[in-house]
């Protein structure tokens, strides 16, 4: 029996796994086995579910990472083989394939032939309605007494992710079962994407001092730093789009509008029109994106690449 596994919300990811192998391993030591498929051969993997459990009914094999099924490149991945044993399987193993991803690719043939032949579950992020009412929920169960301004910070610094919530939750009721508003600011970290707009503030008033500064909170945070080039970009592109549209005449109210976006975050990016060129914006641009191609083909360390840019961007 094979299942596949996906989704944003890794709780419920591993929350379902761990209810699967509950269902058919009594003896997890023994009978359950771990695999990262992105490192991995499907060789290995394959061999391993050919095998007979250990004095039980049944085994399972968790394969996480297996990026082959999303639109990553399925290079050094044996897809024939795979598809192979899907024709004849063991009968006495459970194969999860499990996906850090918000989407299969389904224009592969070997995700057409898992969702007719095996067991795929998506796990998507919560909406805010049902991030409120799980929030509220895990707070009770902490017997955390919340003020209103602290939950709506709660709401604001933990976002969506389930697991987030509970690990930031876990911490609050350490620190104390009454939490105000002031708690929440000094023990719950920012959404990355304001501290991406602060850097971008940063870069944009050559406040290297304030750049660097932060560049290091993140490193120290251990934040992808593909994840913050991506971020920064997007920043970048949206001064690029406000900057055209105020050039061509728009209201801020019509910005708003056109670019879907919060009139704060319009506001804001507005006051820095003027302290850029549009050159300057499309170099920075073709900069991050030739940067982001330099690392993933391996021709330069993610760090270093990324410091570099900062230097060269804080003293333009």
């Amino acid at each position: 029996m094979i299942y596949v596994l996906y989704g944003i919300e890794q709780y419920l990811v591993v929350k379902e796994r761990q209810a699967i192998i509950k269902k058919y391993v009594e003896d997890e030591s023994m009978n359950v086995t771990y695999y990262d498929a992105s490192k991995t051969t499907m060789e290995e993997i394959i061999n391993d579910a050919q095998t007979t459990p250990f004095f039980a009914d049944y085994k399972c094999i968790v394969a996480q990472q297996a990026k082959f099924l999303s639109g990553s490149s399925s290079e050094g991945a044996n897809i024939p083989l795979l598809e192979k044993y899907m024709s004849n399987q063991n009968q006495s193993t459970i194969l999860i394939f499990e996906l850090d991803h918000d989407k299969l690719d389904q224009r592969k043939n070997i995700v057409k032939k898992m969702k007719k032949e095996a067991h795929v579950k998506e796990f998507k992020q919560l909406d805010d309605a049902r991030r409120n009412q799980f929030l509220q929920s895990e707070i009770k169960k902490r017997n955390i007494v919340m003020s209103h301004s602290a939950l709506e910070e709660c709401k604001y610094r933990m976002g969506s992710s389930m697991s987030k919530i509970m690990q930031e939750l876990d911490k609050l009721a350490t620190y104390s079962l009454k939490i105000e508003k002031e708690d929440v600011m000094a023990l719950v970290q920012r959404p990355l994407e304001d501290n991406v707009f602060d850097m971008f503030n940063a870069l944009i008033a050559q406040n290297f001092k304030k750049v660097y500064q932060l560049w290091k909170d993140f490193d120290s945070q251990n934040q992808e730093v593909i994840a913050l080039i991506a971020l920064l970009a997007s920043q970048y592109r949206f001064l690029q789009q406000v900057k055209v549209l105020d050039h061509e005449g728009f209201s801020k109210s019509e910005i708003t509008k056109e670019l879907k976006a919060h009139p704060f975050r319009v506001e804001k990016t507005l006051a820095m029109c003027h302290k850029i060129k549009m050159k300057t914006l499309n170099t920075v641009l073709y900069d991050l994106a030739d940067l982001d191609q330099r690392i993933k083909s391996g021709r330069i360390d993610k760090k270093l690449g990324f410091e570099l840019f900062l230097v060269q961007k804080g003293n333009l």
